[in-house]
């Protein structure tokens, strides 16, 4: 009886499993920590009769355990089989095509923007005899990077040089940065391909400037040019 009192007034929950399902990653924690203005996650998702691809419970899920990390996170679940009449009012309210009601989105939301997560979205599926089935949960990054992107005040330019020898930003060979452009995209921030002019030209709204694996040098003017950026206040990788 005392534990069961003990447990009510202090509740604490933890993750014992070896894969970590229910444990939320430090850098969820650290954005959600760090949120200073009211954020709105709006669920328009079917709860009854979920299939083999349904990502309702994974997401009701994961919405309990970041609002446990921030009181700035507001989450509502909306049925659309129930109403559906008012779940196509509030996505269109909500900038949600009607084709996406279909399947599911989540809708994140803070101070006049907005971006949706259609349910496809949010795992990765393979096909069987009945169907498809879901083979990896994917709504923590998501979620993560529609987080970043609400909140943040402007987003994070990450160029890539080009010219130099460089791998491609959208090639996903061994070499390539299609995967890290992709990484970088999911957390808010937005990945672009330079060329020499533009490097010359100071590299104009680079925050971060990756001069990537080049396999030939690097010019005089376009080494100047860098260090005309670094002067700056600009960051080289």
């Amino acid at each position: 009886a005392l534990l069961n009192y003990l447990g009510g007034r202090h509740y604490v929950r933890a993750d014992w499993t070896a894969a970590r399902v229910y444990a939320v990653a430090d850098k969820t924690r650290r954005v959600l920590a760090g949120l200073r203005q009211r954020v709105e996650v709006t669920v328009l998702m079917a709860p009854s009769a979920p299939t083999a691809d349904s990502v309702y419970p994974e997401t009701r899920e994961l919405l309990r355990q970041l609002a446990r990390w921030s009181p700035q996170l507001h989450t509502r679940f909306v049925d659309v089989d129930a109403d559906p009449a008012a779940a196509a009012l509030l996505a269109q309210r909500l900038g949600v095509p009607a084709v996406e009601l279909r399947e599911g989105v989540v809708v994140v939301a803070c101070a006049g923007r907005s971006r949706y997560l259609p349910a496809r979205a949010l795992a990765e599926r393979r096909s069987e005899a009945g169907g498809r089935a879901i083979t990896a949960f994917r709504g923590e990054p998501e979620l993560l990077a529609a987080l970043l992107a609400v909140t943040q005040a402007r987003p994070v330019t990450v160029c890539f040089t080009t010219g130099h020898g460089e791998a491609p930003i959208d090639s996903y060979a061994p070499a390539g940065y299609g995967e890290l452009a992709d990484e970088l995209r999911r957390d808010a921030l937005q990945p672009r391909a330079i060329g020499g002019a533009e490097l010359l030209g100071g590299a104009v709204g680079c925050n971060v400037l990756l001069l990537g694996g080049p396999t030939r040098s690097v010019a005089g003017p376009e080494l100047a040019a860098l260090d005309r950026y670094l002067t700056r206040g600009g960051r080289l990788l």
